[in-house]
């Protein structure tokens, strides 16, 4: 929620534990403010994608980096879901900041 709350986003009732990422994915969210970003559209829907092998348990794994921007800088995020163990459907997603290994890496 942190990172939610730092990147703007006022409408966080959409994020957090029990909340369905692959559904946010799908969801052009008309309650943010700026305008609509056809990359975040693009990077959402391979978030979508991505993420349905580790839901169904046929990927062990899925991870993405994507950017998170923020009014106080740029920043990016790296998403990663594994499949709940046991064959349960679901999967466990994280969502961590790797602005400082960005950064330092040499982009193309």
């Amino acid at each position: 929620m942190r990172l939610v709350r730092a990147s703007g986003d006022v409408a966080t009732g959409h994020c957090g534990q029990g909340e369905n990422d692959n559904e946010a994915c799908l969801t052009q969210r008309q309650d943010l403010p700026g305008p609509f970003d056809p990359e975040i559209r693009r990077l959402s829907l391979q978030a979508h994608e991505g993420l349905r092998p580790a839901l169904d348990g046929s990927q062990p794994l899925f991870s993405m980096e994507y950017p998170c921007h923020a009014p106080s800088g740029r920043r990016w995020l790296r998403m990663t879901a594994m499949p709940v163990p046991g064959g349960a459907f679901g999967a466990v997603i994280r969502h961590i900041e790797i602005t400082p290994w960005v950064r330092k890496t040499p982009r193309t």
